[in-house]
């Protein structure tokens, strides 16, 4: 009798061997931040220094916490898994199953809780220059114009007031570096004043989306529309990209759309599949919706439908050529050998990047989520068309950014991944339905409801936490900055951590002073700005009072009057 009840507590081989595997990539996580810390110079000792990258920033502050929670969680799940009295646990836990609104639940808690971040956590500021980039492009969509003329006035100081990821035309007019989809949609939200709720309504849309696509793979569950939309709600870096000003939401529920219009399989649908593919490619970058669809698209071939696989590879060629075209213009100056110089062989440095990333991937979602679609992939060859297609999908987007040689700087988890996300969460979907089969079924509910309860409760807070001590000094000193009664501020952009993406201006040129980097000005600009506007010189210990973290300038690094640092302040002509 004994032997038997010790063998219903023990837990499946393959769930053994999942959950062995995230363990050790935990492990791994710990060994990267031991690794990233021990190379430091000795003049970064804290990590927040003008030349360390942002990436290994944040991984290096905020990962230690962020996979510590995660084990935590991880554990107390599989200790509910094996706990004798398990009544009370899946009582309520089941309920939802049959619950009809359950999932428009889900998704309107998921929808309010981004929209309060956006105001409370990430304080309605665009961070990093790949979200103020989109913000100042759908700012200027909003007016009616496609690009922003910079004044006469200015263009000679061009060089000094153009952010970055941000492109001056030949004409003199600012656009965006990046395609321009996700920019049009954010422009229709500012023109009825809501901006700020375009992102929390893609992610309530993708929680819907990624009910109704399990809905598709398995009509016979009631369980997996649920599952999938819970998995989906719980993941912090769904819901901490929500309140950020990121396109990421908007390639997740675009992805999940056009999924959903795949799997649907009618004329109609189809067409839907070809337009939706298109904006998709024109979000932001458009290689990041190929990488998703290329399995689904390839597995159309594979089954010799050869028309229709020739009119979405016509439609897909000419929504490419399109989005080329625009990018000439938006890219002017950077030539093809440029964009090439991003991508190479892996070397150690990236291959490093990579694990960090893959740790990312994991410590930002339901611990026990990862655990299932690890059970998923090691069942992956019996598995149907449709979830192979989904896992070579992940694996696609995944791969292909081994090559690129760069880190994706700022981010909450690992961005580069966040469109297909939904394919993580129904592998986890599959994940469950293969260990129903040999799991006692009040176990697995008590192993994933204490796991995602785990993941709302402990591992969110943390991570609203550090990722609005992270934000506040930024917005702080923007907010200084826009502040200022003065025609031009000026900043040194270098002696300050990060100051180079305080560079922003009103795309409009209607409200608030031109903030330019002193860096980037000639003695003689300076002196002809001096006389001609009212100018504001902001110290770096000024930035510091908001929470910069600086260094102090040399005198060989100020470009004129030859200042020290303590006679920084204000000027007037």
């Amino acid at each position: 009798m004994v032997d038997d009840q010790l063998a219903a507590r023990r837990l499946p081989v393959v769930l053994s061997r999942a959950l062995a595997a995230l363990l050790l990539l935990h492990v791994l996580g710990f060994v990267a931040l031991f690794l990233s810390r021990a190379r430091r110079l000795p003049d970064i000792d804290v990590g927040l220094t003008p030349h360390y990258n942002i990436f290994a920033v944040l991984f290096d502050s905020n990962e230690m916490l962020g996979l510590t929670l995660s084990v935590a969680v991880l554990l107390l799940a599989v200790v509910a898994a094996r706990w004798r009295n398990l009544d009370v646990i899946t009582r309520c836990a089941s309920w939802h199953v049959g619950h009809r609104g359950f999932v428009w639940g889900l998704a309107a808690g998921a929808c309010v809780v981004a929209w309060l971040g956006c105001h409370l956590v990430y304080l309605g500021f665009p961070l990093s220059m790949d979200e103020y980039g989109a913000e100042m492009q759908a700012r200027i969509f909003a007016s009616g114009l496609v690009s922003a003329p910079v004044p006469e006035q200015w263009l000679p100081y061009s060089k000094a007031m153009t952010p970055i990821f941000v492109t001056l035309t030949e004409s003199g007019e600012w656009i965006s570096f990046y395609l321009p989809v996700y920019a049009l949609i954010r422009a229709l939200f500012i023109s009825v004043h809501p901006s700020l709720l375009l992102n929390p309504l893609l992610v309530g849309w993708c929680v819907l989306l990624v009910a109704s696509v399990a809905r598709q793979l398995w009509p016979q569950s009631r369980e997996a529309p649920v599952l999938a939309a819970l998995f989906l709600a719980s993941s912090s870096q769904l819901l901490v990209n929500g309140m950020s000003f990121y396109t990421m939401p908007a390639h997740l529920a675009l992805n999940l759309l056009w999924l959903h219009l795949y799997l649907r399989d009618t004329r109609w649908s189809w067409v839907g599949v070809a337009v939706v593919g298109v904006l998709a490619m024109g979000l932001h970058q458009f290689v990041m919706h190929p990488l998703f669809a290329a399995p689904f698209l390839l597995r159309l071939v594979l089954r010799r439908r050869w028309i229709l696989s020739a009119l979405l590879a016509s439609v897909y060629s000419g929504g490419l050529y399109c989005w080329y075209l625009w990018m000439r213009i938006a890219r002017t100056g950077l030539s093809n050998s440029d964009i090439a110089a991003s991508w190479g062989f892996p070397l150690s440095g990236q291959n490093f990047n990579q694990m960090v990333n893959l740790v990312g991937i994991a410590a930002w979602q339901a611990p026990v989520v990862a655990v299932l679609a690890l059970v998923a992939v090691m069942s992956i060859g019996r598995a149907s068309d449709e979830v192979k297609d989904l896992l070579l999908s992940c694996l696609l987007t995944f791969g292909l950014y081994v090559f690129f040689l760069n880190s994706q700087g700022h981010g909450w988890g690992y961005r580069y991944f966040f469109p297909v996300l939904g394919n993580l969460m129904l592998l986890a979907t599959v994940g469950w339905k293969i260990l129903a089969e040999r799991l006692e079924h009040r176990r697995l509910v008590a192993f994933v409801a204490v796991g995602l309860i785990g993941a709302v409760v402990v591992q969110l807070p943390n991570r609203l936490r550090q990722v609005r001590s992270f934000v506040a000094p930024f917005a702080s000193a923007d907010a200084f900055l826009r502040s200022r009664d003065a025609e031009i501020v000026l900043i040194d952009a270098e002696a300050s951590w990060y100051a180079r993406d305080l560079v922003r201006s009103d795309p409009l040129f209607l409200k608030g002073p031109v903030v330019m980097n002193t860096r980037r000005l000639t003695p003689g600009q300076h002196q002809i700005l001096d006389a001609s506007f009212r100018v504001e010189l902001i110290s770096p210990a000024t930035l510091g009072e908001r929470g910069m973290v600086t260094t102090t300038p040399t005198p060989e690094q100020l470009l004129w009057r030859n200042q020290v640092p303590d006679q920084w302040g204000t000027r007037a002509p």
